[in-house]
Formats: C-alpha cells, structure tokens, sequence
C-alpha cells in the first residue's frame, strides 16, 4: 500500500477550499435576497413570495444537490487517475456554478449554459475517475 502524500492531492485540496468558499457567497446571497424582498425565514415559497427570491433560493438550492456529486467525482479522479487534469477540471465546475447562480438569480431561462458547463465538467470528472479505475484494475491483474 502506498501513503498518500500532501503534495499528491494539493489541488483537489485547494478547489475543494475555493468551492466551499464559494457555496459560502451563494448562502450569503440567499440571504441578502431575504432582505430585499422581505421573506422571513423559513419561508421559501408561496403566493407573498417574489419570484426573484424564489429564483435566488433554487439557484443556491440545485448548487446544493449537486455539491456533493461535484466533490465525489473530483477526489475520486485526483486519486484514481491524476490530481492536475481534475483540479482544472474542478475549477471549470466552479465558473460553470457561478456563471449558473448569476444568470439564474436574473431570469430562470437563462441558467442553461452554467448548468451543462458545470454538469459536463462532473461527467469529465466521472469519466476520470473510470479511466483511473480501469488503469488499476489492469495493472493489477496484469501482474
């Protein structure tokens, strides 16, 4: 078995500290739109709630469901295959998640091309992993 060294998972370590940082500044929007639009916590949604916050609130909501997947698929491929190609992989999931926040907190039909640039980035991330697997897996049987 072979230890795991600080210097082989740098970047996923620095783009998964710049991406909880950046689930921090969507919360804190969130909670900035509360303000402008006067929605008290715990509400969310409803007929008094102005569709702007609603679209704020999803926005953050899906970057949420998807952090996870997104945080999986980097380490898994930093550590099955290679740290550098999913680190920049990693940082284009994150311009791909602020380009969707920005455009969906401003109107819901323009959200698509953040979203497929940040989905696409987890399948590469998803496929990376594969390969790295699939590399193991041969080199192991192989002997």
């Amino acid at each position: 078995m072979v230890a795991i060294e600080f210097e082989d998972v740098f970047g996923p370590c620095v783009v998964t500290a710049l991406s909880a940082y950046q689930m921090g500044v969507f919360q804190r929007k969130v909670g900035k739109a509360r303000k402008k639009f006067k929605v008290a916590p715990p509400t969310t949604l409803g007929e008094n709630v102005d569709e702007g916050f609603i679209r704020v609130f999803r926005a953050h909501q899906n970057c949420v469901e998807t952090y996870t997947v997104f945080l999986g698929s980097l380490w898994s491929c930093s550590l099955l295959w290679h740290q550098v190609p999913a680190s920049l992989v990693g940082i284009v999931y994150m311009f791909g998640r602020a380009k969707y926040f920005r455009d969906y907190s401003i109107a819901a039909d323009r959200r698509m091309s953040g979203f497929k640039l940040s989905i696409g980035s987890i399948a590469m991330l998803g496929i990376g992993s594969m390969v790295g697997c699939g590399l193991k897996l041969f080199r192991y049987f192989k002997k």
